[in-house]
């Protein structure tokens, strides 16, 4: 009997390896590709993860950071830059983006698609990049590390995000 009970414990500490191991690799090769000076911090614990407008809580939350760099904007000094990437998953991108284009109504906090994988569906929003600021300043401090998440997180659909991080005058 204990045989068995050993056995039975043994495989579901497999199973839940196995199940966990796709957000893990994904999320080490993310890691294995920031650029000088960024870290990131992965929120997975349930009632903690938050979510964009709209949207249930996603399966895991990476908060990308640079500490070491700093811009100003209006009345606010010393902002570092930052990016929070929701991670859903690839299965729920139609009821999504569906959510996505109502909350598209709302002046702040909407919720937008980010890109994909063939795992995820990414989704951030404009209040969750930079701290909501779009300078010049500021789109040069966070270019780095949007271009790091593009080798990981392809843009198949609304490349509006893009903006949140273009030169003006391109």
């Amino acid at each position: 009997m204990k045989r068995i009970m050993h056995l039975a414990l043994l495989i579901i500490v497999l199973i839940a390896m196995c199940c966990t191991s796709k957000p893990i690799s994904f999320v080490n090769r993310m890691q294995g590709s920031l650029p000088d000076g960024w870290e990131c911090t992965i929120v997975d614990q349930d009632g903690q993860k938050g979510h964009p407008q709209g949207l249930d809580e996603p399966l895991f939350r990476a908060d990308f950071i640079n500490p070491n760099v700093l811009f100003d904007a209006d009345r606010r000094e010393g902002l570092n830059p930052t990016i929070q990437l929701y991670f859903y998953d690839i299965d729920s991108k139609i009821h999504i983006m569906k959510v996505i284009a109502e909350q598209g109504l709302y002046s702040w906090d909407i919720p937008i698609y980010f890109g994909e994988t063939d795992e995820y569906i990414v989704v951030t929003s404009p209040s969750y990049v930079n701290h909501g600021v779009f300078t010049e300043a500021a789109k040069n401090t966070i270019r780095p590390m949007w271009n790091a998440l593009r080798i990981h997180i392809e843009c198949k659909e609304d490349e509006l995000v893009e903006q949140l991080v273009q030169p003006v005058n391109e």
